[in-house]
């Protein structure tokens, strides 16, 4: 079994105060993944904040449009975030607070395959 160790920093409530964590991931698949839903977390912020200011300068959906492509090498993390039913006996174990991002997947937050070559 190989474990992987994936580094992540988290603010807490003061703006000055860094907090870094380790997450232990059992897998490549799992290490990818988490460091695609952190990047997503950084991206849906944003995009709700323009959606606000959008409504509240009357433009309509066809004025701005926010996208954001994620650029992926492993085809599990990949395919783990468009299909949000393809869960097996190898990736339910996948903590929840990964997976938020799902919901945006295939409408604003894209993810494509990059060849690690």
């Amino acid at each position: 079994m190989q474990i992987m160790q994936v580094n992540t920093k988290e603010t807490s409530q003061d703006p000055n105060s860094v907090k870094s964590r380790t997450e232990i991931a059992l897998s490549t698949c799992e290490a990818e993944y988490i460091a695609l839903s952190t990047t997503a977390r950084e991206f849906i912020p944003l995009r709700n904040l323009v959606e606000e200011i959008k409504l509240n300068l009357g433009l309509t959906s066809a004025d701005i449009v926010v996208k954001c492509t994620l650029f992926k090498d492993n085809i599990g993390a990949e395919t783990l975030a468009k299909a949000p039913n393809k869960m097996n006996p190898r990736t339910k174990h996948i903590a929840v607070k990964y997976h938020h991002f799902r919901s945006c997947a295939n409408k604003t937050l894209f993810i494509e395959r990059v060849d690690t070559k």
